[in-house]
């Protein structure tokens, strides 16, 4: 039971309750807990693709004993400095009440870490199971999913600089003649 104690203290930290009542409530607690893992929080529920992206039985029975028993594991578990630097990351980028991002970002994550899959693969099937969605929902949950998950490399900063300094300089002699 440590895992779903670890979960109910992540979600109380993100201000997500253990809240079973509907499926969309199922699914934020699903692909929430399966994005924090992707991000690096050890938590150890297994998943695998389904209709609705990622999704783990053993984590669906856990939340449904959890619920059962009122535990309140959340002030069982003590959370690290490392993962609330996860979980503050995480609250950053997502905005947990639009499901269907987490939902791409996951299925996402999923493909480029749990399958080794190349970006281009990942994005390919995420398209596939997702083709509900728009090609803008896609590319923004694709992008938030990109942004949670990587940092850039020193090399990528310095890429990024040259690419936009001619921006910044047209943005600084802008600001100057509006003086």
């Amino acid at each position: 039971m440590e895992k779903i104690e670890k979960v109910v203290a992540c979600l109380k930290e993100l201000g997500i309750t253990l809240d079973i009542s509907d499926k969309e409530k199922r699914m934020i607690i699903q692909k929430t807990v399966c994005l924090l893992q992707l991000g690096g929080l050890r938590i150890g529920y297994p998943f695998s693709i389904y209709i609705n992206g990622p999704y783990s039985p053993e984590l669906t029975q856990d939340y449904y004993e959890e619920n059962k028993t009122h535990n309140n594991s959340a002030n069982k578990i003590k959370l690290s400095e490392e993962e609330t630097t996860i979980l503050k990351k995480f609250s950053d980028i997502f905005d947990i009440k639009k499901t269907s991002l987490l939902e791409i970002s996951s299925t996402y994550g999923h493909y480029m870490r749990n399958r080794n899959y190349s970006p281009v693969e990942a994005m390919k099937a995420t398209r596939e199971i997702k083709s509900q969605y728009s090609s803008g929902q896609l590319a923004v949950g694709i992008s938030k999913a990109n942004q949670f998950l990587y940092s850039p490399t020193p090399d990528d900063l310095q890429l990024l600089k040259e690419e936009t300094a001619h921006w910044q300089e047209i943005g600084f002699l802008s600001l100057e003649s509006a003086e």
